[in-house]
């Protein structure tokens, strides 16, 4: 008999579209993401979920240094120190979800990087890889276009001017 020595794997499927997804309410697109994981021989035991703040002003993009930051579920702390462990039943393929609790503590201009890792009881894992890299863009700010003034006589009216113009809000 051999042993297990294949790492299982993982997805997360809610979030499609890696860099492309672009938050325009603060925290919602993160607010449950849910996967799945799985091996061909050994249950998967476990899956840890690493939602990693980066904010773009120095270090490595996803590394452990002062420019990112964790979440724990509750409340950003230093990268590398915690994780979200969804509660899932051992089996060969599991869907996993989890609630993330980031509903408003996103900021806007910062990556936001989404890791995943699947465990199997042979404890092999899998990569801690970024699955999904989301910028969380601020909305557009509104526009104004056509604008014109229209200055009147000042002999009549004194100073003053009239100004027109065509708003557009993008959000």
């Amino acid at each position: 008999v051999c042993a297990d020595v294949t790492p299982p794997t993982g997805t997360i499927t809610t979030i499609t579209s890696p860099r492309n997804t672009i938050l325009t309410s603060n925290g919602y697109a993160l607010g449950t993401i849910a996967g799945t994981g799985s091996d061909a021989t050994s249950n998967v035991t476990a899956v840890y979920v690493v939602i990693r703040e980066w904010d773009k002003l120095g270090g490595a993009e996803g590394a452990c240094d002062a420019h990112n930051r964790d979440w724990n579920g509750s409340a950003w702390v230093a990268a590398c120190t915690a994780w979200m462990t969804p509660v899932i039943t051992p089996a060969l393929n599991v869907n996993w979800t989890a609630a993330t609790g980031l509903a408003g503590q996103m900021t806007y201009g910062r990556s936001y990087h989404v890791y995943l890792n699947v465990v199997d009881a042979a404890g092999n894992s899998s990569l801690w890889v970024p699955n999904v890299v989301i910028e969380y863009i601020a909305p557009q700010a509104p526009t104004a276009s056509n604008v014109t003034g229209t200055l009147p006589d000042y002999c009549t009216t004194g100073p003053a001017v009239t100004v027109s113009w065509t708003y557009g809000d993008f959000e």
